[in-house]
């Protein structure tokens, strides 16, 4: 819960940090809040195939305007602060 919470370490050096997320199912909060306020987070994939509001709850409040998420062809398209970032592309695997 809240783990990157504000970093601002996704952009340093105008590297880009891709982040994987493996896990499949979601416990309870386990991403909640996770990327709120990491406004150079440009890139995240994720393994699960259905979202749950509990666990991903603001996960991706304030990230860039732009990035891409990657997931997999199971995962509805959905877009707001509790899922897919607004402007953010999405490629399936």
């Amino acid at each position: 819960e809240e783990m990157f919470k504000g970093c601002s370490l996704f952009g340093y050096n105008n590297a880009s940090y891709p982040l994987s997320l493996p896990a499949v199912t979601l416990a309870n909060r386990c991403y909640y809040g996770m990327f709120d306020g990491c406004s150079d987070l440009k890139y995240v994939k994720v393994a699960f195939t259905e979202w749950d509001s509990n666990a991903v709850e603001g996960w991706v409040t304030g990230v860039s305007p732009t990035g891409e998420f990657t997931c997999p062809e199971g995962l509805p398209e959905e877009f707001g602060t509790s899922r897919i970032p607004e402007g953010w592309t999405v490629k399936r695997y």
